[in-house]
């Protein structure tokens, strides 16, 4: 009995490991769509030649669209590393599905990450 009540509870921490690292991936991948989507206005400001910086300095189009590259590639690498943070929750969850309340508050976060998106 002590050793399936350690199991549950090594299982039970595993998972909401796995719940809080899936979570930071998805705030990560909604940040850096975020940027990705300030850095499109820039270079579209950038290209109509207007200031678009706080300090009234003016970026060139090469300046903005080396950003927006590398936020593109940064957003496509943490889009990745979700999902297989997300089949690795899968994968976690298939060995023991939870039961019960288990169950219920595992619906519940998921819900609760698809409304965020």
């Amino acid at each position: 009995m002590n050793d399936r009540t350690t199991e549950q509870e090594e299982q039970a921490a595993r998972l909401d490991y796995l719940h809080a690292q899936v979570a930071d991936k998805r705030e990560a991948v909604q940040r850096s769509h975020a940027a990705i989507n300030h850095c499109t206005a820039l270079l579209v400001s950038s290209l109509n030649g207007e200031t678009v910086t706080e300090s009234g300095q003016r970026l060139s189009v090469a300046d903005v669209t080396k950003g927006v590259d590398a936020i593109r590639a940064m957003h496509v690498l943490l889009t990745n590393e979700l999902a297989e943070l997300e089949k690795a929750l899968r994968a976690e969850r298939s060995r023991n599905p939870p039961r019960g309340k288990e169950l219920m508050d595992t619906v519940e976060a998921l819900s609760a990450g698809k409304r965020k998106r």
